[in-house]
Order: C-alpha cells, then sequence, then structure tokens
C-alpha cells in the first residue's frame, strides 16, 4: 500500500487473538497495512513458519489464519506485493500440549516426546500429526507486546506455566505475558465472561437434580393423583363404561408419533448414517496413525528410511499391541506381518558379502531394535567367517586352473591374492568380533544395548584361528607340499595339489613371499589377535624361511655349475699369475645370495624364531654352505678334464712347438695341457683367496659353524689341485721321458764301441728344450706351479735317465766319457730344480758308468761341458732366473 506521497508503506502487526497455542490454533491478525485484497499477500510467517495457505485476509487490518509446526516465540511477518516485507510489534508462542496418549482431546497432537519417554529411546523421526487450538479465556484479543522473556518468567515463577490448560498454571504468568497493557476494565470484563463459561460448562447429573428437587417431585405427583382421581370420578359419574381419560391421549400421541415416522423416516435415516460416517471419519482421523501405518512403513522402506520405521512400528506396539478392538487388532497385525518382511529383508541384507563394518552394525541395530529372534551380530560373525574361508579356497582354484605364461610365477601370483583377501576382509572380521564381546555393536551406532553371550568368546577366537590355518596350509600346499605329507591324501586334495613348473621354482621372489607373510602377522599383531591363532602363521614363516634358504643356495650351487658355459679362457695375469674371469663370478654369485638370503634368515622383530638355533637347520646349512663352495670345483673340474663338447678348436699342444702362445682371442682356444694350467690356477687362487673371504662373510651374517664351512671346501680344492696337477705332470713329462731311450740309441748307439764324443747329443738338447717349453706354458699363466712343476719334471727325468744308464750292459772308455758328459749336461741344465730325490737319482746313474782313467778324458769331459754351456747359455737363462 502507499500513502498520499507515493511512497509504499510495510505492513505491520499490532494484535494477536490468540498469542499462544499449539499447532493449528487459529489466530486473529490485527494490523496496518496488511494488504489491499487475498491476491496481494505474499507470505504470512508466525515463527518462521509459511502459514499463507490457511490465511483468510478479510480486510487491510484484519487477517484470521491457523498455524502450523511453531515452537518458542517468534514474530509474525506479513509480506504483501504493494508493501513488501511488513514488522511486528508482538510475538506468537508456540506449544506443545501433551495429554496421556489415550486421553481425548478436541485436536490431534504430536506425541513423540511422551511416546519416546514411554520406550526409552534416542529422539528419531515420526510420521506427522495434527493439534488442535484454544481461544482466550477472557475472551479477549492480545494486542499487547511481550514484556519478558520465557525465561525471566520461568525464575519468576519456577516450576510454573503460562499456559491455562497445564497442571502447573500460574495466573500471573498468563496475564503478564498476554495482557500486561489490557485495562482494569477490560479485565473485569474478561473476568464476567470467564464465570459465563464456567457457569455454561457446569451440569448436574440425575441422581443430584432429584436429590435436590425431591420435594417438587412429590407435589407433582400429589397433584397428578388428585386430578387423576377427580376426573376419573366425575366420568364415571357421566358414564360408568368410559375409559380413562388419558388413553384418548396416548392413541393421539402414538397417531402423532407414526406419521411422523412417515413424514421424517428418510430425513432420521440419513442423519444416522451422517453420524455413522461421522463417527467414522473421527475415528480415522483420531487412529489415523495405525490406519496409515501399513502403507507409510511400506514407502519408508523403500526409501530407505529404516529409523522411521523403527520408530512408528515401536510407537504402534506400545499403544496398539493389546488392544481389544477388533479393527486395530486387524490393522496391528498386518503390520506385524509388514515388520516380519522387513526383519528377513534386512537379514538377507546383513549376510550379503562384501559390505562394510559400518553397514553391518547399522544392520545389527536394526535388527536388535525390531527384537529380530536369534543373535543377528553372532549370525553375521558366522556368516562373514564362512565367506572368508570359501574366498581363500576359491582363490586356490582360481589360480590352479590358470594357464599360459605371467610375469610372476603362479605361486606367487596366488600368494600375494590370497594375502590381499585376508587384509582387506580379516581386520574387519576381527573388529566385528571385538566389537560383539565389547557390546560397542549397539552403542557405536546409538541403538540401545544388546544382550551379548560372553560363552562364545572361545568359539570366536576359535574361527580367527580356523582362517588362519587354512591360509597356511593353502600356502604349504603351494609352496612346502612336503610339510603336509602327514595328511591324509583327501585333505591335501583340499588344500590344493600343485604341479612342479620349471619357471615356478625360482627362488628369487622366496624372499618376497616371505616379506609379505611378516606384513601380515604385523598387521594382525596390531588388531589384538590372539598369539595362539598367530602360532600357525608364525611357524609358516619359519618353514618357509628355510625353504627359501635352502633353494637360494641349491639355485646358487646350480648357477656356480653352470659357468662353464660362460668360461671365456681370457686370462687376467697379475704379478702371482693368469686367471681367468670365473673364480670371480663364482665369488660374485656367492655374495649375491648371501645378500638375497640375508633378509630372510635374519629375525625380523623381537621373538621371531631363530632358524639358526635348530640343530637340524645348522645341519643343513653348513651342508648348503660347502656345496655352494665346492659347486666351483666341480666346474674347474669339467673344465680341465671334460672341456666344451662342442668346442672343436681346443687341440692337444704340439710337444715339438717350443713357441707355442699362452694369450688367447676369441679365435682361439688355449690347449689341454694349458686348460689344466689354467684351472689349477683358478683352483690355487679361490682357495687362497676367495674360500676365506667368503668364510667372513658367513661369520659375518651369523651363519653357524663357518670354519666347519671353510675347511671341508678347502679340502675338496686340494683334492682337485692335486688331480690337476697330476694330470698334468702326465700330460708333459710322459712324451718328455717317453723320447729319452729312443734318442739315446738313435743312430744304433753302441756303448761299448762308440767313436769319441765331440758334444752333446741331439736328445739332451730336446729334452731341455721340452723342459723350457714346459717351463714358459707354467710362467705364462702361473708362475706360482714353476717349482712344483719342474721339480717333477727334474724328478721325472733324473729317474729315467738312472734307468736307461742301469740298463746298459758295457761301456767303452767313449761310452762312459759320453754318458758321462750327457748326464752333467742334463743335471746343470735343471739343477734349480734338483733335490735329494733327484740327487740320488743322477748319483745312481753316475755309479754304473766306469770311470774315467786318465787327466786328458776328465778335462776334455770339462771342454765338451762348457761347450755345451756355451751353445745353451740363452735357452738356460730361464732356468737361472728361477735359480
Amino acid at each position: 500500500m502507499t500513502n498520499k506521497k507515493g511512497v509504499k508503506v510495510p505492513p505491520k502487526v499490532t494484535g494477536l487473538s490468540p498469542n499462544q497455542g499449539p499447532p493449528g490454533t487459529k489466530v486473529t491478525i490485527r494490523g496496518e497495512n496488511l494488504g489491499n485484497s487475498a491476491k496481494d499477500l505474499l507470505g504470512l510467517y508466525i515463527c518462521n513458519a509459511n502459514v499463507l495457505l490457511t490465511a483468510e485476509w478479510h480486510s487491510p487490518s484484519k487477517i484470521v489464519c491457523r498455524t502450523t509446526n511453531c515452537k518458542g516465540n517468534g514474530d509474525v511477518i506479513v509480506a504483501t506485493k504493494s508493501g513488501g516485507i511488513g514488522t511486528s510489534t508482538v510475538k506468537f508462542r508456540g506449544l506443545n500440549i501433551i495429554p496421556s496418549s489415550l486421553q481425548e482431546v478436541a485436536i490431534w497432537v504430536d506425541e513423540p516426546m511422551q511416546f519416546e519417554k514411554r520406550i526409552g529411546s534416542v529422539s528419531r523421526p515420526s510420521s506427522p500429526l495434527h493439534v488442535g487450538n484454544r481461544d482466550d479465556p477472557l475472551g479477549l484479543s492480545v494486542e499487547s507486546p511481550l514484556q519478558f522473556t520465557d525465561d525471566e518468567l520461568t525464575k519468576m515463577f519456577p516450576g510454573g506455566c503460562g499456559h491455562f490448560s497445564s497442571k502447573s498454571f500460574e495466573p500471573v504468568w498468563f496475564l503478564i505475558e498476554n495482557h500486561n497493557a489490557t485495562s482494569f476494565e477490560d479485565l473485569k470484563a474478561g473476568l464476567v465472561h470467564l464465570r459465563k463459561q464456567s457457569a455454561n460448562q457446569k451440569t448436574e447429573g440425575p441422581q443430584g437434580f432429584i436429590k435436590t428437587n425431591l420435594g417438587t417431585f412429590m407435589n407433582c405427583q400429589d397433584i397428578l393423583t388428585t386430578i387423576h382421581s377427580s376426573l376419573m370420578a366425575d366420568e364415571i359419574a357421566e358414564n360408568p363404561e368410559t375409559k380413562a381419560p388419558t388413553a384418548h391421549l396416548e392413541g393421539l400421541l402414538v397417531e402423532c408419533d407414526e406419521s411422523a415416522q412417515k413424514i421424517f423416516h428418510k430425513i432420521l435415516r440419513n442423519k444416522a448414517l451422517a453420524d455413522s460416517t461421522r463417527n467414522a471419519l473421527n475415528v480415522l482421523n483420531r487412529f489415523k496413525f495405525l490406519f496409515h501405518l501399513p502403507i507409510n512403513i511400506e514407502r519408508n522402506i523403500q526409501s530407505g528410511e529404516y529409523e522411521v520405521v523403527i520408530n512408528d512400528y515401536a510407537k504402534a506396539k506400545s499403544l496398539f499391541a493389546s488392544t481389544t478392538v477388533t479393527v486395530f487388532k486387524q490393522i496391528y497385525e498386518e503390520v506385524e506381518n509388514k515388520i516380519i518382511l522387513f526383519r528377513e529383508q534386512l537379514r538377507k541384507r546383513l549376510m550379503e558379502l562384501p559390505s562394510t563394518m559400518d553397514d553391518q552394525k547399522k544392520l545389527i541395530k536394526y535388527l536388535v531394535e525390531l527384537e529380530a529372534p536369534g543373535d543377528p551380530a553372532w549370525d553375521c560373525i558366522n556368516n562373514q567367517q564362512t565367506w572368508l574361508m570359501s574366498l581363500l579356497h576359491t582363490c586356490k582354484d582360481n589360480h590352479l586352473q590358470m594357464d599360459g605364461k605371467f610375469v610372476l610365477p603362479r605361486k606367487v601370483l596366488f600368494l600375494e591374492e590370497l594375502l590381499d583377501i585376508l587384509q582387506e576382509t580379516f581386520p574387519d572380521f576381527c573388529k566385528l568380533g571385538q566389537a560383539y564381546f565389547n557390546g560397542n555393536i549397539i552403542i557405536e551406532t546409538s541403538g540401545k544395548p544388546m544382550k551379548i553371550d560372553t560363552e562364545k568368546s572361545p568359539v570366536f577366537k576359535k574361527m580367527v584361528s580356523e582362517i588362519l590355518k587354512l591360509l597356511s596350509y593353502l600356502v604349504r600346499a603351494a609352496f612346502l607340499p612336503d610339510s603336509l605329507s602327514k595328511l591324509p591324501k583327501h585333505e591335501q586334495q583340499k588344500y590344493g595339489l600343485w604341479n612342479e613348473v620349471t619357471h615356478e621354482s625360482a627362488s628369487a621372489w622366496l624372499p618376497q613371499c616371505v616379506r609379505k607373510l611378516r606384513s601380515i602377522v604385523t598387521t594382525l599383531s596390531s588388531l589384538d589377535v590372539p598369539s595362539a591363532a598367530l602360532e600357525n602363521l608364525n611357524e609358516l614363516i619359519t618353514d618357509l624361511r628355510v625353504h627359501c634358504m635352502i633353494k637360494l643356495f641349491e639355485e646358487a650351487a646350480d648357477e656356480v655349475r653352470a659357468l662353464s658355459a660362460r668360461e671365456t679362457w681370457q686370462l687376467q695375469v697379475d704379478d702371482s699369475g693368469g686367471i681367468t674371469n670365473l673364480p670371480l663370478l663364482f665369488e660374485s654369485i656367492i655374495l649375491e645370495t648371501l645378500q638375497h638370503v640375508q633378509e630372510v634368515v635374519k629375525c625380523a622383530w623381537k621373538g621371531e624364531t631363530d632358524i639358526f638355533m635348530d640343530y637340524d637347520v645348522q645341519q643343513k646349512t653348513v651342508e648348503l654352505c660347502v656345496n655352494a663352495l665346492i659347486a666351483f670345483s666341480t666346474t674347474l673340474d669339467k673344465l680341465a678334464f671334460e672341456g666344451d663338447v662342442d668346442d672343436n678348436t681346443r687341440l692337444k699342444s704340439d710337444s715339438n712347438n717350443y713357441s707355442q702362445s699362452v694369450f688367447f682371442t676369441e679365435d682361439t682356444q688355449p690347449s689341454v695341457e694349458q686348460c689344466l694350467v689354467i684351472m689349477l690356477s683358478n683352483c690355487s687362487y679361490v682357495s687362497q683367496n676367495i674360500i676365506h673371504q667368503l668364510k667372513e662373510q658367513f661369520d659375518k651374517q651369523g651363519y653357524p659353524k663357518a670354519q666347519e664351512v671353510e675347511n671341508n671346501a678347502l679340502e675338496s680344492y686340494a683334492e682337485l689341485d692335486e688331480k690337476i696337477f697330476e694330470a698334468y705332470c702326465e700330460q708333459k713329462i710322459e712324451p718328455l721321458i717317453g723320447a729319452l731311450e729312443q734318442g739315446m740309441y738313435a743312430g744304433n748307439m753302441d756303448w761299448s764301441d762308440c767313436p769319441r764324443p765331440t758334444g752333446v747329443r741331439n736328445y739332451v738338447k730336446e729334452a731341455v728344450m721340452k723342459s723350457i717349453a714346459i717351463h714358459a706354458e707354467i710362467h705364462a699363466i702361473a708362475p706360482a706351479f714353476l717349482m712344483r712343476v719342474m721339480t717333477e719334471v727334474f724328478t721325472a727325468l733324473s729317474e729315467e735317465m738312472s734307468r736307461l744308464m742301469s740298463c746298459i750292459p758295457k761301456f767303452s772308455q767313449n761310452g762312459a766319457l759320453q754318458a758321462r758328459l750327457e748326464l752333467s749336461a742334463l743335471h746343470n741344465s735343471l739343477s734349480p730344480y734338483r733335490n735329494a730325490a733327484t740327487s740320488g737319482s743322477f748319483t745312481e746313474a753316475v755309479c754304473v758308468i766306469p770311470d774315467l782313467r786318465n787327466e786328458k778324458d776328465k778335462i776334455y769331459l770339462s771342454e765338451l761341458l762348457n761347450q755345451y754351456k756355451s751353445e745353451m747359455q740363452f735357452q738356460l737363462m730361464c732356468f737361472t732366473d728361477d735359480s
């Protein structure tokens, strides 16, 4: 609305009647500029609740409406198109009347607070109800602003209330709150109005009325009796046959009644039908919560409002479970049937897995509050255990049926998936069980307490143990099938029969498997899983650690034995001699294996089993370490004596080729004798250097009996060294000494009749040159073996010369001179390598030769010997260095 100047004037509310009441109260609003018409109204708010739909516009100064769900004190705001949003100088107070559950009232009231106190549950949503209204008892309009707040009034009147229908009603509170600005004259008029209402509402019963007017009744009776007697006397006097005067009156009344019945029969019947319909509607309206409950339950279930369903059912059970009204019984039975189906639906959802623990707790809470039969929480725990074990079996079956090649071995994939399943599902299973026995399943979800059967605690611990035992046996069936050999055949089949595949037995993945199992045990320990339930996993880890160590060492030994295929025969020469790359490769393989195994054999946490404390494991460890170390001796033996079967470049050395090279390329390969020397050098290097270094690594990592391992390995390499040395000497010495006899008798040499010697014969020079070739070969590859090899060569030559000389029957003087010359030349050439055995052999040879008779022969012998030394000076320098 606008004023004379055309300015919009906002609505203003100045009075209410009444100014308080429950939802549904009819309120008369008075004020200024409340709109030009009903269409001008845009909104009407009482306590922030829009009641425009119930508003009836009467004039710009009056609007009548009904309140909705208004609680507490609030402004009454009118919004119009012409004036905008208005203001209010008064407040309306929304009340919640709380009659008893079976008390008849004039309005439908909201009962959740009373109901919730009865069932002792928390506040939850409920189906909507309706309430009525009351007018001001003084008959006055409430148009005064509120002077005091509710808190101030409560302090002024402790325990009191301003609502006139309350048992703790305080009249002064009511007058201060509603009529603090009402004049005294208006209050007096209101008192008169209140008295009239009180007088009109007073009603007396029939007994009280009779008691009060008993005398009047007696007088009336006497008068009627006197009148009746007089009338009868007069009628009889005139006509003796006349009947009682009231008989005619009674007949007339009956005729009138019959006529009235004919006239008003249809109207009365319609009235009766209307009354019965009205009564039925009143009953439906009064108990519409119950009548609407079945369809409301279906709708709320479909929309997922389970708490509303549970609350409404509890309310209906509290009010109508023991009713004797037939129609109520029928409706309540229908509600019970809906709830039975609802329980079954909830139980079915509870048994559906996978599901989060929060969802399971909510479903258990719903079933407990619906008083479902049995123990839903325990049933859920049992179902989850069965489901978890079936997952483990299904995982096993799936992997047993898998075909094709994979990046990881099939067993490793199986173990990883198995542990992933356990890690995803087992913690929730444990937490659910612990929450069950702690009584927290319902409390954590704001539900009422439930009865806990503590006797089931041992059963739950057994369920946990069964799951972990199944996991342990499934892993054992895959990785440690021999550990299940004592089980019956059908039990072994239940846990899986795995076919060994070459690539699956690769040991490189076993440490990762041990690591994952340890991680699972750590996770389970944080869940307070009973230590007895973890025994199966701890035993599995211990056995798998031992198995991993065995497999890694066996694989290392196999890899060492296969090094023969990687021999390139390329020498790495230093001051001590030459070796190939195999000893270093051997050392690298063993060190890598120790590093790989270190994580497995070492205890991961305090209290984990030390596998080396077991005597059988100690013995097995010593055996594995020894086998890994002596595996290289097998490789050296193979290369020394068998060689490469497919290699046609390895030829026996030419004894006459004194300049044969000992430096090899990719296109050239060493001779058989050179291979023996190379392997002898490799063997010596391993026994003198690598074995001791590896023994120190064994000690550093805590391996048992490392000294015993070293001694056994050195013993094996010593045997191999002797075997190769003898084979080399046999290869070199036999041709050498075999040529002596032929050379000695070359040219039909006759020791009893021979010409005077002119020098050392060629067979001696040939023997010396072949010795030089042996010396050169050893010096180039393994100088450390020169003295050992050359001593053996010199010993063989001296023994053979002694034998040949002893076989000559007769020497001439020239023959004796020739024999002494050749023995002296050979003895002087190899003198750096003589020993007691060689000296003895030469002494025996000289003893069978006749002595020289004259000094001239002795001088001639010395000259010839010096001539030999001069001729062979350059060749004999190699022997001189060794001396």
